[in-house]
């Protein structure tokens, strides 16, 4: 008995039944019977003789063979719903991605390649999302032709690589080594940045004054707008000194970007205006957030800043092209704003160093990575004291 018949009950798919090395085996391949019964029969023995490689692989090892999802699900368990601010949500939006294009159901821990993460990486980049095609067909299905960001591919790629190497790990011991995994290329240069004169059209262009208010905070502070300004709270912000203002980022987009900045009298005159009105008005709250207010019991913000964003760049004639358009780098939004504020600096001769601490990045390459091209004549300086100290020489 070759270990796969049609059940009664169930015609539409086959079904494997065998024992192997004292290993009951009783479950359906998921290949459908169809209407070439000899070809779909081949593939069931397929999946038959697959599953007995596992428990070849199992006994022999010592380490259970297990499904890619399975591994999903335990780590999402285990780690992910725990260690993650979010409870995973993100995590599982990702694998749920993942899943589908490595066909996750039926590939076994032991069967990815480096090659497949690699064509499943080329995959993401030039034709987007996919989905797991149905159970008994090959391959995954293209439902976007739009490819992924670098970014966010290599951002799916790190995700699959921490669950695989908690595979290798003593505790779980379901894989011996992972396989090689090439992120893709990433150009971390950031696109537009404002010159003074854009953005004094900006300002003027903006019609309302607590767009402006928002504007000035965002490039002379450089912080994220949805994840740091607009979560920033007043007890976060020190108007008790003299002069200047100290502004702390807790919510940011990593904990290496938390950071204090101690900013200047303008940042502090348009807070205080900001307080003084909202306490006029009766709606001051000392720990609540700066840019939102309740609304019975839901937050929401004072205005709507993408919009007004929008509608004042417009009107600055700060106007790009439909390829520009296209292109997410080269887009004139409010995160543009911190490249600006970024750009800035650099101009005024303020050292790199300092910038990634303004910035709030983790590690300095990473400000060079984004930042590194707008200092075209960076070396120009330390060429002069070099060559300076040839002077004497004859």
């Amino acid at each position: 008995m070759d270990g796969v018949r049609i059940r009664k009950d169930a015609p539409k798919c086959w079904f494997m039944e065998f024992t192997h090395k004292g290993v009951l085996v009783r479950r359906s391949t998921w290949i459908e019977v169809g209407t070439d019964k000899r070809a779909s029969r081949l593939l069931a023995l397929q999946e038959a003789n697959k599953e007995r490689e596992r428990i070849d692989v199992e006994q022999t090892t010592g380490q259970k063979q297990i499904t890619l999802t399975a591994a999903f699900d335990r780590y999402y368990n285990e780690v992910a719903s725990k260690e993650n601010k979010d409870g995973g949500k993100a995590y599982l939006g990702i694998t749920k991605r993942l899943a589908a294009a490595l066909e996750a159901d039926t590939t076994l821990l032991r069967d990815l390649t480096a090659a497949k993460i690699g064509e499943v990486r080329q995959a993401f980049l030039t034709s987007g999302k996919l989905v797991q095609a149905a159970k008994g067909q090959a391959g995954a299905k293209v439902v976007s032709d739009k490819g992924l960001s670098a970014g966010t591919v290599n951002q799916y790629l790190g995700v699959l690589k921490a669950v695989l190497n908690k595979c290798t790990t003593e505790s779980w011991n379901l894989l011996s080594r992972v396989p090689e995994i090439e992120l893709a290329d990433l150009d971390k240069r950031c696109g537009r940045c404002l010159t003074k004169e854009e953005f004094n059209r900006l300002l003027l262009a903006a019609g309302s004054v607590h767009l402006k208010r928002l504007l000035k905070l965002l490039v002379l502070t450089g912080a994220r707008w949805d994840v740091e300004m607009m979560s920033l709270t007043w007890d976060r912000v020190d108007l008790t000194r003299n002069t200047g203002v100290k502004l702390r980022f807790t919510n940011s987009k990593t904990a290496a970007s938390e950071r204090t900045l101690t900013c200047g009298d303008k940042v502090r005159d348009i807070l205080i205006e900001m307080r003084d009105e909202q306490q006029k008005a009766g709606v001051y709250n000392p720990t609540g957030r700066i840019f939102m207010r309740e609304d019975d019991g839901a937050l929401v913000l004072w205005f709507d800043p993408t919009g007004a964003f929008e509608t004042a760049r417009k009107r600055a004639g700060l106007n790009l092209t439909e390829t520009e358009q296209n292109d997410k780098k080269r887009k004139i939004t409010l995160h543009t704003l911190r490249h600006t504020c970024a750009s800035w600096m650099l101009e005024g001769d303020q050292p790199m160093y300092k910038v990634q601490a303004w910035m709030g990045h983790s590690q300095i390459q990473t400000t060079i990575d984004i930042y590194g091209h707008l200092d075209p004549n960076k070396f120009e300086s330390a060429v002069a004291v070099l060559e300076s100290n040839l002077d004497f020489a004859a």
